[in-house]
């Protein structure tokens, strides 16, 4: 068998000469053909041998019609179907696929008819059409189609159509993550996840809209349950399809936005923090923008410009004038250059000023902000504004306290000096600054032990040391002044604390003419004792206009009354000295009672308490009865503060005994007690100079602190004489 003779009779094939017809052919790339079967005879048309890329003089059999066919199945199918056509007298229709004679893939759709007679096939004829670039663009557009149907199925998005009656024709897989069930199960329950869904008003306007309207919807949000309970937010577009001008179908998309909506959620949360923090500082938060222009403009206000300006956000809002308006003359011009500097050099902004509110009220401001320049060249700040007045007053207050104290350390004798933790110099007075003819600020910083001889530095730097950790030391030196020449100088310390800081106050007097006039000892030490005490009486009197200008409540009262009380502990010591006629001793007994009168007084003492003597007539020297008295100064002042808070029968008691060359304490008070690691490991002020005093005794002693406070110590006596005060 073959297709189409090579040499039909001229008038069989008339009509084949037919011109229009033979154009048409060509233009369709279709060419025709006859099997004469009888005679096993393949004609091919000139359109089918360019289709096979063979010489038009080219005679083809059946068998290389048919071998032009890709092998494998495609070349079996074509010579199956031929071979079915002939024996039963049916037409035919297939594509397929052929190689050309010089080797190039071409698709081609072939028709076929059969001719019969007497029951058999004796003719097969037909045409066969080159259809390669539309079946290569089928391809590519199944291609494409794969790809977009695994764009669908890999997305993250999940895709549904559904027709106007809400009926589901599609959902992709995704249906599992956003449904909680498969594409299968999801189309059946899409009326529980949607279209019945109480939450979905929203969605079912938007489709029967869309449906109506044939325009594509803007997209909107839906809460959606899942079947496993979970609930998530999805961001749902739907677009219709329309045919003949009439929608029939509606294709839609559902994004998971959850994130997107806990983070706007927390956004939200966040700023109403941050507002309500703003409403409610003493003052009020702002954002200032200054434009290349020079104009200016206040695009966020916090409530708090109410109180600080008098004036309702909005009005702030709109214009920045009716803010600057307050601004104290004296002051604008200051603070609008501090702004044009801040946004020239992108550094901080940092001002105080006063403004008067349209009330009449004069008011003290302090603004800090944060500058960011933008592209545009705006910069804006981040600022807040805060209330100062009181701030203010209170450190014009302190500037007033400061020059008295000035005024008071000038008019001191001899030498008055402050000095940090390392000994240099803090403060000094002006006797120090003629003495080494040098200004308080040259002085500042630099270590007091320079103006001591080299031989007299280790044991003036240990009395400072003493000083630190015992809370009082006292010396006698040689200072060296201006000129390079030697004074002899007693000198003393006392311990402060101020702001967190350690600190030494003290004064020098100078005993060059003391030493020189052996005779006048007695009476220039005594002097010295007087002036010593003098003296203290002075710092402690300043620390107590200090303490009086501290409000009652104030957390550094306490730290002043304590300071206050050592050193009059200490002033006591010489006070007494002074009074005796013997130099080197100090009778116990009056020493406390006077002490002890002294806290009362210092301490403001509102209750009554009893207090128990049980003293020896002893006499101590100046290196015992100093760190007794801060140690018992310390003790009381406990026990007055903290012991007897919640009651009215305080009650105290003093024994102290001496046995052989032996001192020994009891000390109780009938407070509430506390546990002994409190005492052991405690870091506070009072508690680390009991146990310093103690360790400078070189004291036993025992506690207990349970059921009030009870403390027992022994420590044995130092002799020494009266020029031996530390």
């Amino acid at each position: 068998m073959s297709f189409l003779i090579s040499s039909p009779p001229a008038n069989e094939f008339i009509l084949m000469d037919d011109r229009h017809k033979k154009q048409a052919y060509q233009l369709a790339s279709i060419g025709h053909w006859e099997v004469d079967v009888v005679n096993n005879q393949l004609y091919w048309s000139d359109q089918i041998k360019r289709l096979h890329e063979v010489p038009l003089d080219y005679n083809p059999t059946l068998e290389t019609a048919i071998s032009f066919y890709a092998e494998g199945s495609p070349r079996k199918k074509v010579r199956e179907i031929v071979t079915q056509a002939i024996e039963k007298g049916e037409s035919f229709s297939f594509e397929s696929k052929i190689i050309t004679a010089k080797g190039n893939s071409r698709w081609v759709r072939a028709l076929g008819e059969t001719e019969m007679k007497d029951g058999q096939c004796i003719y097969v004829y037909g045409s066969t059409q080159d259809i390669t670039d539309q079946r290569e663009a089928e391809i590519e557009i199944q291609k494409v189609n794969q790809k977009l149907q695994d764009i669908v199925e890999h997305s993250t998005i999940m895709y549904y159509r559904h027709d106007t009656d809400h009926n589901i024709t599609y959902v992709s897989p995704q249906s599992t993550r956003f449904l909680g069930c498969p594409p299968k199960q999801a189309m059946q329950k899409w009326t529980d996840f949607l279209t019945d869904h109480e939450k979905n008003r929203q969605g079912i306007k938007a489709t029967e809209k869309a449906i109506k309207t044939g325009n594509p919807q803007p997209p909107y949000e839906q809460q959606l349950q899942r079947t496993d309970g979970k609930k998530i937010w999805v961001q749902v577009n739907e677009s219709p399809v329309v045919e003949n001008g009439e929608t029939v179908e509606i294709v839609g998309s559902m994004t998971d936005i959850t994130d997107l909506k806990e983070k706007q959620q927390q956004l939200k949360d966040k700023e109403t923090q941050l507002r309500n923090i703003a409403n409610n500082i003493d003052g009020m938060i702002m954002r200032y923008v200054l434009h290349p222009d020079g104009s200016d403009a206040n695009p966020y206000v916090s409530d708090g410009v109410r109180d600080l300006f008098e004036l309702p956000p909005e009005v702030v809002l709109e214009s920045t004038e009716p803010v600057w308006a307050q601004f104290d003359e004296d002051h604008i011009d200051a603070v609008q250059q501090s702004v044009q500097k801040s946004a020239k050099t992108l550094k901080n902004w940092d001002k105080r000023w006063k403004i008067e509110t349209p009330s009449g009220e004069e008011k003290w401001i302090h603004g800090r902000g944060t500058p960011k320049k933008l592209e545009d060249g705006v910069v804006l700040w981040d600022t807040i504004l805060l209330d100062i007045t009181d701030q203010h007053e209170l450190e014009q207050n302190i500037k007033q306290q400061v020059n008295l104290l000035n005024h008071i350390l000038d008019s001191l004798p001899g030498l008055f000096y402050m000095l940090d933790a390392d000994g240099n110099y803090v403060r000094v007075n002006n006797n120090t600054e003629d003495f080494f003819g040098k200004s308080a600020e040259q002085l500042k910083g630099t270590n007091a032990l320079l103006n001591v001889p080299p031989r007299k530095r280790d044991e003036a730097k240990q009395s400072i040391q003493q000083v630190f950790n015992q809370g009082y030391a006292d010396l006698d030196t040689i200072l060296i002044d201006g000129d390079g020449q030697e004074h002899h100088y007693h000198t003393n310390g006392s311990y402060v604390e101020l702001n967190g800081r350690d600190y030494l106050i003290g004064n020098a007097i100078d005993i060059t003419d003391r030493l020189k006039a052996e005779k006048e000892n007695i009476v220039l030490l005594q002097e010295i004792h007087h002036r010593v005490k003098n003296n203290l009486a002075i710092i402690s009197g300043i620390l107590s206009l200090e303490l009086d200008e501290l409000p009652a409540k104030s957390q550094n009262r306490s730290a002043l009354e304590h300071s206050v009380n050592r050193i009059q502990a200490i002033a006591k010591v010489h006070e007494l000295l002074y009074q005796s006629s013997d130099l080197s001793k100090i009778k116990v007994k009056n020493y406390v009672s006077e002490l002890v009168n002294t806290v009362i007084e210092t301490l403001d003492i509102g209750k009554d308490f009893d207090i128990h003597f049980e003293i020896d007539e002893v006499e101590m020297n100046l290196n015992d009865i100093t760190p007794l008295g801060i140690l018992l100064n310390e003790l009381l002042t406990n026990s007055f503060k903290y012991a007897f808070q919640d009651r009215q029968d305080g009650l105290i008691t003093l024994d102290i005994k001496q046995q052989n060359e032996a001192y020994n304490i009891k000390y109780r008070d009938n407070g509430p007690g506390f546990e002994q690691s409190i005492f052991e490991k405690s870091e506070t002020m009072g508690f680390t100079i009991i146990k310093v005093l103690l360790q400078q005794l070189d004291a036993n002693y025992s506690i207990d602190p349970k059921n009030g406070f009870k403390i027992n110590f022994t420590f044995e006596k130092r002799e020494s004489g009266s020029h031996a005060n530390i």
